[in-house]
């Protein structure tokens, strides 16, 4: 959940007006793409929206279909330098892997409809023995079984109270009529870092802490309209986390190789229920982050790296910075 969004560009263009069951296929296939220095005749990668069945019987590409009504984004991410000064640039080939080129953005809005492999944020409301309830904004609230973390046991199983905030993962939307509550869990299935689109997350045991999902601790908790949300899972060089990780804390030492690790560090995670939990150094720099991402829903990336440098020098003031 640490963010760490690099520098580069990218260029959107918005195609069409889409309905969910639209083919899009033809309109994927048909478009050029350009993903830094590289060139691909591959399938390019499809984000939040969109899905793809498999193959029929020998063929090569499967049918795109749209899941949600908005616009059909074509994102182009331009050729980046490799900077020395930066050893976390994303390569040109990462890129490839991690941005998805196409994806439907849909009008603001903070009402939920869950999604099968989603990740959200939520409240508990209640509990039992057996499971918890949790509010995830959407028309039902959820059900999250008591034993639905990574190496829990009845003996041994985290225990969450009413209030606590948790980051989970859809594994029952359902049903196609929403007549039932959905069911998360905060088992990962070990598809983090595979190169995958899903949000099935590491395999961690819950005791450790380490795992993508589970209750989350200290931070600060908001929400979001769910596109905004929507476009910090799925861009991973979002103008607003790369304007935030670019911002210096003050360093008074004169160490060369402390001022180089100055960035402000930060723990953010997201949720497609236009939820958001982030964690800093100190209150004053979550404050910061928070504000920063709900004012740039309608900005510029020019117009976000000012802002942020704006409420930077503002909160920069304040003692406990």
């Amino acid at each position: 959940m640490m963010s760490s969004p690099q520098s580069g560009k990218s260029n959107e263009r918005v195609l069409m007006t889409v309905l969910p069951g639209d083919d899009v296929t033809s309109t994927v296939i048909s478009s050029k793409i350009s993903v830094g220095s590289l060139s691909t005749s591959a399938l390019p990668k499809l984000g939040f929206g969109l899905v793809q069945s498999d193959p029929p019987s020998g063929g090569t590409v499967g049918v795109v279909r749209v899941t949600r009504a908005g616009h059909l984004i074509l994102r182009e991410i331009a050729p980046t330098k490799p900077d020395k000064k930066r050893k976390t640039n994303i390569s040109n080939k990462v890129l490839a892997q991690s941005v998805s080129n196409f994806f439907v953005r849909t009008p603001s809005s903070r009402r939920y409809t869950p999604r099968s492999s989603e990740a959200v944020l939520g409240v508990i409301e209640s509990k039992n023995a057996e499971h918890y309830i949790v509010n995830i904004f959407g028309q039902h609230p959820a059900v999250l079984p008591a034993l639905a973390f990574d190496g829990a046991t009845k003996r041994n199983r985290p225990h969450l109270n009413v209030g606590h905030l948790v980051y989970a993962r859809v594994v029952d939307d359902g049903g196609p009529d929403d007549a039932a509550d959905p069911v998360l869990s905060c088992a990962g299935d070990g598809t983090a870092g595979s190169g995958t689109s899903g949000f099935g997350g590491s395999r961690k045991d819950w005791m450790t802490g380490e795992g993508t999902y589970g209750g989350l601790v200290g931070g600060a908790f908001g929400r979001l309209p769910i596109e905004v949300a929507t476009e910090l899972i799925w861009n991973p060089r979002s103008p607003v986390l790369e304007a935030l990780a670019g911002i210096k804390r003050p360093v008074s030492s004169g160490n060369e190789e402390e001022e180089s690790r100055a960035n402000m560090p930060f723990e953010i995670a997201v949720g497609h229920n236009g939820t958001i939990w982030v964690n800093a150094h100190t209150p004053s720099e979550i404050v910061l982050i928070l504000n920063a991402i709900n004012n740039s829903e309608v900005l510029t990336p020019q117009q976000v790296h000012g802002m942020v440098k704006a409420l930077t020098e503002n909160i920069m003031s304040y003692k406990d910075m």
